[in-house]
This record gives C-alpha cells, sequence and structure tokens, in this order.
C-alpha cells in the first residue's frame, strides 16, 4: 500500500499498486534499473498478447487464411479518427471555414480512440501499464469461455478468481468483465440451447469476487482520510465508437443477420463479449467510467467481421485489401508519426525532445536543485495551463519526496479548485495575493516556466531562486520572509 503524494491533505497509505510493486520487486532481483525492467517487462507483455490474440483469432477462424487476415487486422489496424487527425495537419484544409468548425473543432472537442493507450491493440503496445492488464482481462475471458465450453465447478472457481484478481490490479477492468459477462448471459438466454444456468453461475459467482475486490479497495480509501475520488472520465459518444472501428462495424452490418441465425456456442460468447463492451462504452454520462468498456472490444467486434467476410469470400479481394489497409492505417501510421515527434531532436527547437523524454541540462538543474532541499512535506506546485499529462511536474516529481497541491486530476481532492487556484497564482503574481496563497496551502516550492516571466516573480515577497535555467526557474518560498 502506498499514500498518495498527489494530493496536500493528510491520509494513510490505501492505493494497492501491485504491479509497480511487482516490477520493483524483479528490478531487486535482478540489480537493475526499474525503468529498464518496466521498459523489457513491456516487450515480454506485448509478446504474450500476440501469442493469446494469435490463439483466441484461430479458436474461431474456419481457416488459416482467415485467421491470419484477421489477427492482422486485429494487431495492426485503427479507425478513421486517425484519417481525420491526418487531415487536420494540413493547413490549407484548417484555413476553409467548414473544415475548421466540422474537423478542426470536433477533434479538439471530444476524445478520439487514437487518444487513449488501451483502445486499440496497436496503441496499447506502447504503454506496459496497460499491456499488462490488457493481458489480464483477456486470460479472464479466455477462462470464461473454457469454462462454457466444458463447465465445471474448478473452472468456474478459476473464472472468478481472474475476475477478481484483474479488478484488484485495476478496479475498472472488473465492472468491464462483468458487462462481458451479462451480454453473453443475455445472448446465451436469447438464442437457447446455450449453456444458460452455467453461464448465469458462473457470472453471479465472479460478480461476488468482483464486488469484494471493489469493496475492499473502496474501504481503504474511505478509510485513508480522503475519502473516494469524485473524477469522471469523459462520456464517449457513439460518433466516436462508430469512427474507432469502421471496417468491423460495417462488416457487421453486412451479415450480422445470418451470422446470429447460425450462431452456435462460439458465435454467442463473440456477440455477447460485443455487448457487454458497447453497452458499457456508451453508458455514459451515467457510469463515471464508461471509457472502460472499450478494454478487449476490437478483439470480439474483428472476429466476428472476419467471420462475415469469409463466409462470402474464401480468399481476400484485392480490392478488399486495398480498402483494408487503406482504412486501418492510419492509426499505426499516426501513432509513429506522433512518437517520433515526441522523441526526435530534430523535430524540437530547441534541438532536444521534451522532458519526459529527455532531461536537457536545464531540467537536471532543476530537478538536482528541488531534490537537494525537499522533504517529506514539502508542497511543490508548477504551472497547471497545459493539458494534463503535459505539465511539468511530471518530469520535476521524480525522486520528489513531497507532495504536489494540484497533481492529478483524478487523485487530487477538489482538483479542480486547486488547479484554478495554481494558475491563478502564475497569471497573476500578485505581490500580495501569491504570498498570502502559498502561505495558506503551506506551499515551499514554486516551479515557474521560462515564458511566464521571471522577473515578476524574482520580486514576489517571500520567493527566493534556488536555480534559474534556459528552460525554467525554482523557488522556495518562505512564510516569514
Amino acid at each position: 500500500m502506498v499514500d498518495n503524494p498527489l494530493t496536500t491533505e493528510p491520509h494513510k497509505p490505501h492505493i494497492a499498486v501491485l504491479f509497480c510493486r511487482g516490477v520493483g520487486h524483479i528490478a531487486k532481483a535482478l540489480d537493475a534499473r526499474p525503468g529498464i525492467v518496466y521498459g523489457v517487462l513491456g516487450s515480454v507483455l506485448a509478446a504474450a498478447i500476440a501469442f493469446l490474440l494469435f490463439w483466441i483469432v484461430d479458436r474461431f477462424s474456419t481457416s488459416r487464411t482467415q485467421t491470419w487476415w484477421v489477427y492482422l487486422a486485429l494487431m495492426f489496424g485503427g479507425g478513421f479518427s486517425a484519417h481525420l487527425r491526418w487531415l487536420d495537419t494540413i493547413d490549407r484544409l484548417r484555413e476553409i471555414h467548414f473544415f475548421d468548425q466540422i474537423v478542426t473543432q470536433g477533434l479538439a472537442n471530444s476524445t478520439i480512440f487514437e487518444a487513449y493507450r488501451n483502445h486499440f491493440i496497436v496503441t496499447t503496445f506502447f504503454d506496459t501499464h496497460f499491456l499488462f492488464f490488457l493481458l489480464m482481462a483477456l486470460l479472464a475471458i479466455v477462462a470464461l469461455y473454457w469454462t462454457m465450453v466444458k463447465f465445471s465447478i474448478v473452472r468456474m472457481l478459476l473464472t472468478a478468481m481472474m475476475f477478481g484478481l484483474v479488478t484488484v490490479l485495476h478496479i475498472y477492468d472488473g465492472v468491464t468483465l462483468l458487462a462481458i459477462g451479462g451480454g453473453i448471459l443475455a445472448l446465451f438466454w436469447l438464442r437457447g440451447g446455450q449453456p444458460t444456468k452455467a453461464m448465469l453461475m458462473t457470472l453471479v459467482l465472479s460478480a461476488l469476487s468482483v464486488g469484494a475486490a471493489i469493496s475492499w479497495q473502496l474501504s481503504l480509501f474511505r478509510n485513508s482520510g480522503l475519502g473516494i475520488p469524485e473524477w469522471r472520465a469523459p462520456a464517449i459518444l457513439f460518433s466516436e465508437l462508430a469512427l474507432a472501428y469502421p471496417l468491423a462495424w460495417g462488416l457487421m452490418a453486412w451479415g450480422l443477420g445470418d451470422y446470429w441465425r447460425k450462431a452456435g456456442l462460439d458465435e454467442c460468447f463473440l456477440l455477447g463479449w460485443t455487448v457487454g463492451c458497447v453497452a458499457l462504452t456508451l453508458s455514459g454520462p451515467f457510469y463515471p467510467y464508461s471509457d472502460r468498456g472499450a478494454l478487449t472490444l476490437q478483439v470480439p467486434i474483428m472476429i466476428i467481421a472476419g467471420a462475415v467476410y469469409f463466409s462470402r469470400y474464401t480468399r481476400v479481394k484485392a480490392s478488399h485489401a486495398a480498402f483494408a489497409v487503406f482504412t486501418l492505417v492510419a492509426t499505426p501510421a499516426w501513432k509513429l508519426y506522433r512518437e517520433f515527434a515526441t522523441t526526435s531532436f530534430a523535430n524540437h527547437p530547441s534541438g532536444e525532445p521534451s522532458v519526459y523524454i529527455w532531461m536537457a541540462p536545464g531540467h537536471q538543474e532543476v530537478s538536482k536543485a528541488l531534490l537537494a532541499k525537499a522533504e517529506r512535506d514539502d508542497i511543490l506546485i508548477v504551472p497547471k495551463v497545459k493539458f494534463a499529462f503535459r505539465t511539468d511536474d511530471l518530469w520535476l516529481t521524480m525522486g520528489f519526496p513531497g507532495r504536489l497541491y494540484a497533481g492529478h486530476y483524478a487523485l487530487t481532492l477538489n482538483y479542480e479548485k486547486k488547479k484554478d487556484e495554481v494558475n491563478a497564482f502564475f497569471a497573476e503574481a500578485d505581490p500580495v495575493k501569491g504570498p498570502e496563497f502559498l502561505k495558506r496551502a503551506k506551499i515551499r516550492f514554486v516551479y515557474l516556466r521560462k515564458e511566464e516571466g521571471a522577473d515578476r516573480f524574482e520580486a514576489m515577497p517571500g520567493l527566493t531562486t534556488l536555480a534559474k535555467t534556459p528552460v525554467g526557474m525554482l523557488f522556495e518560498f518562505t512564510a516569514g520572509a
């Protein structure tokens, strides 16, 4: 258990970070740096998922040709949202009023699936953390499938244990698994002649397992002194879901009726899996974490789409292959482009990648000055006007023993209020209100980006310069000064 350094209220340790703890134990056993272990583990998990997905696709395919086409589309495919992203990089198009209103502003006011870390298999490969969650969720679904293929008490217990374990590792994913189970149960019941009773028993036991895991974690939060986080994920729009997997939706619309008429256990399982994920994904704004419904969704819909296509064609026509590649390839291309743009030295005016990839001497100097003085009870603020994943606390807090006043939108108590206070402090630089805010919030360290205007803060009462570099400045605040 660890405490929450992203908020300043006193509390007890209450967050179970089992995956990170496991990485730490592996690093200690191998006498290696945790960052290296984390990176290598990502490759191992990616390979495990690649093999598991091939097995899953092959299990539901009628030929090896079908297996390979569906597998490659699943592993490396995306949707039409990335096409819009590419078009939005063309300045001439952005200058067109209707394009700006529909595409540019539409992208700015929505969260397309390419922006998430785990809504496509190909984007999940870049995130070790979510690779682990995806692997565990897939294993839990495989356990459920085998329980339905040949029911036994042992298999049912194993499935329930897997559902509970996934919930302990990532609390949101337990609800996703239950939604999938509910969808499968509904399709078994509608179709008839399926192991509906076995599914009901397994789902009830799994729900008890998930419920126990969630109750345990919520009790930790309640007893910590902080309470349960109030954060809600943005609701996913139907248009965002439709744009994400257009090839699969199109093929399913073409042949879903015939697929259902001939459905046996496998087909009902895949359809129920899809129904559960889609229902949860579109459950916002009522369910606060509807984006978690997309976990594993790409798997069943691509398999169903492949089954529909190969029920009519034994081989893929050249024109169909070209259209599939055009539809699917934009997402991995966009992801690779963004990774290159972020990490390439040539793409940054200063001659260096962003600080989330590489810390320049100036960043290192600021970090060294902070770590030389910081203690456990110290509080730090940084400007929070940028997007949550682009603020300076991501690099500045490495090794920082203290806390952030406004750290994380989901883990900071009263985050929006605190974020507004911090941004107002940096925007106004008021020589009277500024020190009063720092004193009231018990803030000791202030990091200032180079573009914020150093002279206003150097003259602020109570602030002492600890580091002044080309990238920014670090101040220490002394309340009595």
